[in-house]
């Protein structure tokens, strides 16, 4: 059967031969034999010079051969290989490990905020600085007129984009994000008051956003008092003695912002008030700004303050105590 196959083949072929045209065949034999330019090689046809070059004379005649060779696909396709092949390389040993580092650089993130102190003519630093007071009526603060509330303590530092402040940018929120991180405020105030009166500090945690209205979802006071009991109020009963001018109470805390209500142009800064004239120790005021990974909401005492030290509350917005951490309560941590 096969050999059958194999003279039909045979016998196919010699037809398609034999129904060549022989002048053809002769014409186009040379150039099987001899290359596509066997009738230019020819000096007797086109005369060339010794090292092969034609040369053109005037009048003369070039011959330019119009042939090419057809090839079908299929026997090429036998012939080339057309599959894709993956390149291998040598493997290459060293004796030398590469130290590659794989921590993020955060220095554009984190901070390190100081107020700035001024100096008197002889060069020495004038490190008390007013704070407001929180009743009206009085030109403490500016001395030509009066004025109360909360105002921001002028910190200072790395690279800010708003004065007393910092702001969240958006190379900054998408670098936390992208890090699965957040930033940590370590803030430090120490002042003293400059009257014998009892006499308690309050500080306010402030966000503002000037494009996207973003303030902190609910508003909070950290207190400083003395020597209080943990009654849920803040008043002369419950803080008979306060704070005087012999006094120099001294803030600490741990703040941690939630990175799911954060937005692009996020302005944080620390305002300040006192219950009576008084004053901020400026060379012991820092604010310090650290990427972290997201802590564990359960550390959380209230509104993502983490950390207090002794001789603080912290009120909510309607100045109820939420947290106190007192004399009263031994300066253990008593989350009402």
């Amino acid at each position: 059967m096969a050999s059958l196959k194999t003279s039909q083949l045979d016998s196919v072929a010699l037809q398609q031969i034999s129904q060549l045209d022989p002048v053809a065949l002769q014409q186009t034999s040379k150039y099987i034999k001899d290359g596509l330019t066997v009738v230019s090689n020819n000096t007797d046809i086109i005369p060339r010079d010794t090292n092969g070059n034609i040369v053109v004379q005037s009048g003369s005649y070039m011959v330019i051969e119009p042939n090419s060779f057809n090839f079908d696909s299929k026997p090429m396709l036998d012939i080339l290989d057309t599959r894709f092949n993956y390149f291998s390389f040598p493997v290459q040993i060293t004796s030398n490990p590469i130290d590659v580092d794989v921590n993020f650089d955060f220095d554009n993130i984190s901070a390190k905020y100081i107020i700035p102190v001024p100096t008197d003519s002889q060069g020495q630093p004038q490190n008390l600085q007013k704070i407001d007071l929180s009743y009206s009526g009085t030109s403490w603060y500016y001395g030509d007129r009066p004025s109360s509330g909360l105002k921001e303590l002028q910190f200072t530092g790395g690279i800010q984009e708003n004065v007393n402040s910092y702001t969240i940018t958006e190379d900054v929120l998408n670098t936390l994000t992208q890090q699965n991180k957040t930033l940590k405020f370590t803030i430090q105030i120490q002042w003293t008051p400059s009257i014998n009166a009892r006499t308690g500090f309050r500080t306010e945690i402030f966000r503002r956003n000037p494009k996207n209205y973003n303030p902190l979802p609910s508003p909070f006071i950290i207190y400083k008092e003395a020597k209080s009991s943990p009654s849920g109020q803040v008043n002369s009963s419950t803080n008979p003695l306060g704070f005087n001018n012999t006094d120099y109470p001294i803030l600490r805390l741990t703040y941690i912002v939630d990175i799911n209500n954060t937005f692009k142009g996020d302005v944080y800064s620390i305002r300040n008030e006192s219950g009576n004239p008084s004053w901020i120790l400026a060379q012991n005021c820092a604010w310090d700004i650290d990427v972290v990974d997201i802590p564990n909401p359960v550390d959380n005492l209230y509104e993502n303050v983490y950390s207090i030290n002794q001789d603080t509350v912290i009120l909510d917005n309607v100045g109820a105590v939420q947290v106190r951490r007192t004399a009263a309560t031994g300066n253990e941590i008593i989350v009402e």
